[in-house]
């Protein structure tokens, strides 16, 4: 017999609960084994997890911050030189401190209940929170090239906003701005992004990326003071769940993806394996992919049953049938318009900088903010106005290798394999990931 999910929005609520305080020093060799059925129950999984972070986990660069936290969750000192690391990599200003300082702030939040760091180091760490540049419009240019604008790093930089300001809302930031504000600033943002999500589901569909999500909305859901926003970030966890339910296969997300690497592709392993070993009971942990589970385990979030139950239940068939991001061309039937900065952060997500008809106002930000996701736009501009002279319309809008516009795929699972295809995707388009 074949059972049919179509994806709709479901609304499912989490139950809170801390697992208690285990032996994390047992061995754990780097490579981990591989589940291909489900063990053990949530409270163990988190605490081998731990276990496997603390001994294993990246101890440097973007991710060396993680394994903190999970020291500090397993009742361990944290590793100062490493903070020191972690806090001149946030300085450096390089790409992808959005990530590190969602990590920062978690630490930060728990030293709130419970100090550890000395009292230098908490300065060093409070003083780096505040010198932050969290978003495109403060006015300090940068001097390396940073993403802010993919669908994960937005979210990323609007949480880490709030996080700082709730933490800091009397003091002045190095933006000008103090903690209220950027707390205003943030929630209007998330609540932007939170919006898009909801219409269209995520761009970067089920891809590694959805383990920064998961760390973002953790954050959220965590540590946001208001309860209208903790609770919506629930339902887009809840959301994302239900989404690797649904195209998981023994433990690995082997499904169409929004964006893949090759390393995840040629070692045979995904990405997101660790979160659903976590969390489904399949795969295997990974020395670098941390940073939602550490998040997970340090929260009161818990995945809904029925969410689990269907992600391991191999006993019927499983046809699966989404929609996921949207069409530029059909932004004015939902009430966006080309002309708007903020529906252009939309456009942003989905990496279409240099669809027909956001084009100049990509440049147009660009130039105001002094962010590049193109270096030169004026050569898009120039192809699209010779078509137009040529044929009379745009009759190719679609040269943006980056593009993750409207997909539509098929996920089909039995207990002995699993096939997905996202169904003429962008057909005759370059694709990077």
């Amino acid at each position: 017999m074949k059972l049919t999910y179509i994806l709709t929005l479901i609304f499912l609520l989490g139950v809170a609960g801390y697992a208690t305080a285990g032996d994390f020093t047992k061995p754990m060799p780097a490579e981990d084994e591989y589940w291909h059925t489900p063990r053990g129950n949530y409270e163990e999984r988190r605490e081998l997890f731990l276990t496997y972070c603390i001994q294993n986990g990246d101890k440097t660069d973007l991710r060396g911050i993680f394994t903190q936290v999970a020291r500090l969750l397993a009742g361990m000192k944290t590793e100062e030189g490493y903070v020191q690391e972690v806090i001149d990599l946030i300085r450096s200003n390089r790409d992808c401190t959005d990530f590190v300082m969602n990590g920062l702030l978690r630490l930060q939040y728990m030293e709130q209940e419970k100090p550890t760091l000395s009292a230098e180091m908490a300065e060093k760490v409070e003083n780096c929170i505040l010198d932050f540049k969290y978003w495109w419009n403060d006015a300090r240019r940068d001097t390396t090239y940073r993403c802010y604008h993919t669908e994960n790093h937005q979210a990323l930089f609007h949480t880490a906003e709030l996080l700082a300001g709730q933490l800091y809302k009397d003091r002045t930031f190095s933006s000008g701005l103090t903690g209220r504000e950027h707390v205003e600033h943030a929630e209007y943002l998330l609540n932007r992004w939170l919006d898009f999500l909801f219409r269209f589901g995520f761009s970067e569909w089920l891809s590694s990326y959805y383990e920064v999500d998961i760390l973002l909305l953790i954050n959220l859901y965590d540590h946001a003071e208001n309860p209208l926003l903790r609770k919506r970030a629930e339902m887009v966890l809840n959301l994302l769940m239900f989404d690797m339910a649904l195209n998981q296969f023994h433990g690995s997300l082997a499904s169409t993806s929004g964006r893949m690497y090759a390393s995840s592709l040629l070692r045979g392993s995904h990405d997101m394996s660790p979160t659903l070993k976590l969390i489904f009971g399949e795969g295997a942990f990974l020395p670098r992919d941390i940073m939602g589970n550490v998040a997970l385990c340090g929260s009161s979030y818990r995945c809904p049953q029925l969410i689990i139950d269907i992600a391991t239940d191999y006993t019927t068939s499983l046809l699966n049938y989404q929609k996921t991001s949207m069409e530029v061309d059909d932004a004015p039937l939902y009430g966006l318009s080309f002309d708007r900065e903020e529906d252009v952060h939309l456009y942003w997500q989905m990496q279409e900088f240099i669809h027909p008809e956001v084009v100049r106002m990509s440049k147009k930000i660009s130039e105001k903010y002094g962010t590049y996701p193109y270096g030169n736009y004026d050569p898009y501009i120039n192809r699209y106005e010779e078509q137009i002279r040529k044929y009379g319309k745009v009759i190719n809008n679609r040269l943006d290798r980056f593009a993750l516009s409207e997909a539509n795929f098929v996920t089909y699972r039995t207990n002995d394999y699993m096939v997905s295809c996202a169904q003429d995707y962008r057909p005759g388009a370059v694709a990077y990931q």
